[in-house]
């Protein structure tokens, strides 16, 4: 009966996944990141949709119990209070009881160095009758997450800016701007919760276009302002050339225009200007110690990479860390602290020295539930904690790590699947491990010749928890499988 409860809250969980992440809408990350280098959510196939609970017996599931002593182990079977106070007592077959499990419901596990304490949802407002498109950003500050919007109406009157905002405290906040105030542009202050916007303003005696950067904190109130005087020309064009703008704790301006880097002080003046002649500029990088970086790729696909900050009395960059082009793209790379970089590719986040070598896994993306398609952004306060910035197929998601001291009772249970459904498998998978963290289940994809060895073990009353039936064959082997009605 344990187990018949376990597999039926599995099963329940995983259902809702499938339903839920169907039609969802995919949003990009802001900063250009490659989406299609991580890992997508793909829809269920026909066989993924019919999953079973085998029926071996209790004594025999193939699930491992981790991240608990046996001393832990005989604390939780006699009743024990767990972490936080909830009591967890491991079933037969050292399962962790299905109502602990439900109880641990949302608290991340313990099988990374670094845990997640929060996790909060971001997203903009999908009003009636807008028109598709429109400009869209997001980007992180020191402890609040940003996502802005263009709402496009067929009536010019009727169009509004939307900023949102969550913190790692779970405040959230919506700001409405009007078509007289829009924001062309958008982007961070570092070292701060505030945010950068670009207007556009008539001059009353030219009739000239006005780019003005303004700075504003987190009460809209405006810091200060940078009158772009070097931006000529009509919107189109002008709008056209700029990649990235923001601000940084000293009182500058950061704009990256096409082909240039430029630093600018409150006067409209350039305080510095960057154009390589051997690469190209990349990604802007707001740092946890408020200066803003920038990388910096080297041409040919065998070049370094390197993250730059621009001194505004030479003029010219200087380089923070450097690394050769890893395996995996990167979706993001920031300093952890002085000594070290932190970055986030398809697998998940990692520390290194600072030219790349020497990675320490922080965090595994798909241990945890996550399947992240782009990253806007990471901070670190300098100290261990994290802050992570991640786009799904549904959302912009703020995710607060910090390093994990304190062991979780997991239960980690093998599923099998066809390895040619692995991929259709994930995403269902990834929602179930996202909703429970302390109850993993294990993807394993089974070739044809897996299949015999299989219904062995099915037979003898072992094998894996959790299968699509597709692999056996549910009509011809149906004394295998034991009905949830009652679950």
């Amino acid at each position: 009966m344990r187990k018949k409860a376990i597999s039926g809250i599995l099963l329940t969980a995983m259902l809702v996944g499938v339903f839920s992440g169907c039609g969802a809408g995919n949003k990009e990350a802001s900063n250009a990141l490659d989406a299609s280098q991580g890992t997508k959510m793909s829809g269920t196939s026909g066989g993924a949709q019919n999953a079973e609970a085998s029926g071996a017996s209790d004594g025999t599931q193939n699930a491992e119990a981790s991240g608990a002593s046996d001393r832990e182990r005989e604390a939780e079977a006699s009743g024990v209070a767990g972490p936080e106070g909830q009591e967890l007592s491991s079933g037969e077959g050292d399962m962790l009881d299905p109502f602990a499990v439900q109880a641990l419901e949302g608290k991340d596990n313990s099988l990374d160095a670094y845990s997640a304490v929060a996790r909060f949802s971001l997203q903009t407002e999908n009003p009636e009758n807008a028109v598709e498109g429109g400009l869209s950003g997001s980007f992180l500050g020191v402890s609040r997450a940003y996502c802005f919007k263009k709402h496009l109406f067929s009536e010019m009157k009727e169009c509004w800016d939307e900023l949102s905002f969550v913190s790692s405290e779970g405040e959230r906040g919506t700001e409405r701007i009007d078509l007289a105030n829009q924001l062309w542009g958008i982007g961070p202050a570092a070292g701060t919760d505030h945010y950068a916007g670009l207007n556009i303003e008539t001059d009353e005696v030219t009739g000239e276009e006005l780019y003005i950067l303004t700075e504003r904190d987190e009460n809209q109130e405006k810091v200060r302002e940078f009158p772009l005087k070097f931006l000529k020309g009509d919107i189109g064009t002008v709008l056209g050339t700029i990649r990235e703008l923001g601000t940084d704790s000293s009182g500058a301006a950061h704009v990256m225009q096409t082909g240039r880097y430029l630093v600018v002080s409150q006067e409209g003046e350039i305080l510095a200007e960057y154009a390589p002649e051997d690469g190209t500029v990349g990604d802007m990088v707001p740092l946890y110690d408020g200066r803003m970086a920038f990388l910096q790729e080297e041409k040919g696909n065998q070049g370094k990479t390197s993250l730059q900050c621009m001194d505004a009395e030479s003029g010219m960059p200087v380089t923070l860390a450097s690394w050769e082009k890893p395996e995996n793209n990167l979706y993001y790379v920031t300093l952890f602290d002085e000594d070290s970089l932190l970055y986030a590719d398809k697998d998940g986040l990692y520390r290194s020295d600072l030219s790349g070598k020497n990675p320490e896994i922080l965090y595994t993306w798909i241990q945890h539930g996550i399947i992240a398609h782009g990253i806007s952004g990471i901070q670190t306060d300098g100290k261990g904690k994290i802050t992570v910035l991640y786009s799904d197929s549904e959302q912009y998601t703020c995710l607060c790590l910090e390093p994990t001291t304190e062991k979780v009772p997991i239960c980690k249970i093998t599923m099998n699947v066809d390895e040619y459904d692995v991929d259709a498998w994930q995403g269902v998978v990834a929602e179930f491990n996202k909703r429970y963290p302390s109850c993993y289940i294990e993807l394993e994809g089974l070739d044809y010749d897996d299949r015999t060895a299989l219904l062995t073990q099915l037979t003898a009353g072992k094998g894996p928890v959790l299968l699509d039936p597709s692999l056996v064959g549910f009509k011809t082997a149906e004394e295998l499988w034991e009905p949830l009605d009652n679950v």
